[in-house]
């Protein structure tokens, strides 16, 4: 009897595996796109991000030929030239640049998209990090909440304020108070002639309750086994590059594990094994449920199971994950190989940092496309951002040293609110440790998506004051809080592209001043 049941059972699982793989798979193979647009996309994708990367290399030879200027990031440089020129060639030949922008922002808005991916490299790094005791934790947690909610809600107070000074219309708003009375008036009107006219009967409002209970009506589905619930799954939540990556992914691994160390080949399968996987898990938690997503941010569970990952690859290999992550994240940039001053194998977090500079120059077209049109709006943006920099950088260090914190630590808080890019280039210029700076950047890039909406509620800001949401979001949670913004409110991501750009010159301007550094130092402990 039991060998029977488990007969049956060994039978039913052969028959829906052979029609899983057999049936549902090439079915859904077939529902996908044709694989040389999919192809077409890729290369042209890939060609944009070359030609970015280039430029990029052609601005920074240009700044280390200026004085003074060696240490300026190419990437803010190359995103302020763009946007010079757009806004030359606007002034000359509007219609074509419109066209042209237009053209190329289905790629830049591609790199956009993606910005959140870049930042898995920076995080996985943290296992090359000294230990920290938890006393010092706790009191750079605490800096961390005090201070981000403070900057987040301060910046939210400083732009309605000016905005409220310097681009209020007050005969409009007269206007429009005498619109509101008129409409008030009507509505009463309005209102006691409805209550003269007669309701509907119940019986007839049961009888139309029934037949649309009856049209709306709908069967229930049939449940599904595993493979046939798997297969539904990837029918609705992914794609042709979620197919192709894993497929990709799968071939490094098997190649990869087999393949001596000492092999020449072993370099390319290693960097395409982890970047595949860098790819694939990042756009496998980022279609996680949304509330899952506010706790379970993809960017942390995707490098934490890059950690993972590298550390099971390795083993395999013989070695720990310190060497894993070292070949992941090598240090070796575009730059640097297309010079020669540093020859052999990227890793996959180095051609995803080289990506982040295509990301920060792309920002211009996005920049081009939501600039404000009137000088007033520039004022606000400015008048908003020039304090809110000089409080970071200034009174952050102070408050992380009051603390506790050692000079170190508190010396990184100073650029806390800028990009990646930018910040390093603070960091070095301060002399503020590297490691810990690149962990706030993050950790304060991935708030933005988390509570920055619930700290936007309670300060009361509406979904269509893209000049509030965007200043904010954009000078507290930097390239990562534009990116969220690029698909919940494009208008406003616009305008955080401006903000957090101009405050990353603004901190590079401020650190690159002798006398001012000097005094951020003292305010650390130094």
């Amino acid at each position: 009897m039991y060998k029977s049941h488990l007969t049956e059972k060994t039978n039913q699982a052969i028959q829906s595996t052979s029609a899983f793989f057999v049936d549902q798979l090439p079915a859904y193979i077939h529902s996908l796109q044709s694989i040389k647009k999919h192809f077409i996309r890729w290369t042209s994708n890939v060609i944009y991000i070359t030609v970015a990367l280039l430029f990029n290399w052609a601005v920074s030879a240009v700044l280390r030929q200026m004085p003074n200027m060696h240490q300026f990031p190419s990437s803010v440089a190359s995103l302020i030239v763009i946007y010079f020129l757009l806004m030359c060639s606007y002034a000359l030949f509007p219609k074509d640049t419109d066209r042209f922008v237009r053209w190329i922002d289905t790629y830049s808005s591609f790199i956009l998209k993606s910005m959140n991916i870049m930042f898995v490299p920076a995080v996985v790094q943290i296992i090359n990090d000294k230990p920290t005791t938890g006393s010092e934790v706790g009191r750079m947690a605490c800096v961390f909440l005090v201070g981000y909610f403070c900057s987040f809600i301060l910046t939210t107070l400083l732009v309605r304020g000016f905005r409220l000074i310097l681009l209020t219309d007050y005969r409009h708003l007269f206007r429009k108070t005498k619109e509101k009375v008129v409409d008030t008036e009507s509505a009463k009107e309005a209102v006691t002639e409805t209550e003269s006219i007669d309701m509907p009967s119940p019986t007839s409002t049961l009888t139309s309750a029934d037949v649309s209970h009856s049209l709306c009506y709908c069967p229930t589905e049939p449940k599904h086994g595993p493979l046939d619930a798997f297969a539904l799954w990837c029918r609705k939540e992914s794609n042709f590059d979620d197919l192709a990556i894993f497929l990709l992914f799968c071939l490094c691994g098997l190649v990869f594990l087999p393949l001596s160390e000492s092999s020449p080949a072993m370099p390319f399968f290693r960097l395409f094994l982890y970047l595949f996987m860098t790819l694939w898990m990042y756009s496998f938690f980022s279609k996680l449920p949304a509330g899952l997503r506010r706790f379970f941010h993809p960017i942390l569970v995707s490098a934490a199971g890059m950690m993972a990952g590298i550390a099971y690859f390795e083993r395999c290999k013989g070695f720990d994950i310190k060497y894993g992550v070292d070949r992941y994240k090598t240090g070796i940039t575009f730059i640097s190989l297309v010079e020669k001053t540093q020859i052999g194998w990227p890793g996959a977090g180095d051609l995803l940092a080289a990506t982040m500079d295509v990301a920060i120059l792309s920002l211009s077209f996005n920049i081009y496309k939501s600039r404000p049109n009137q000088f007033r709006q520039w004022l606000v943006i400015l008048c908003s951002l020039v304090p809110m920099a000089f409080l970071v950088m200034f009174v952050t260090p102070m408050f992380a040293h009051a603390l506790g914190c050692t000079p170190a630590d508190s010396l990184a808080w100073s650029s806390r609110s800028v990009t990646t890019a930018i910040g390093i280039v603070i960091g070095r210029v301060l002399g503020s440790s590297e490691s810990v700076l690149t962990c706030l950047i993050i950790f304060t890039g991935i708030m933005g998506p988390i509570v920055g909406p619930l700290l936007l509620k309670l300060a009361r800001v509406k979904d269509d004051d893209y000049m509030t949401i965007g200043i904010t979001m954009g000078s507290n949670s930097h390239g990562a809080g534009t990116a969220y913004l690029v698909t919940k409110n494009p208008k406003a991501s616009g305008i955080a592209s401006i903000a957090f750009a101009v405050f990353g010159v603004i901190g590079v301007i401020v650190a690159s001043i002798p006398a001012l550094s000097n005094i951020i130092k003292n305010s650390a402990g130094y």
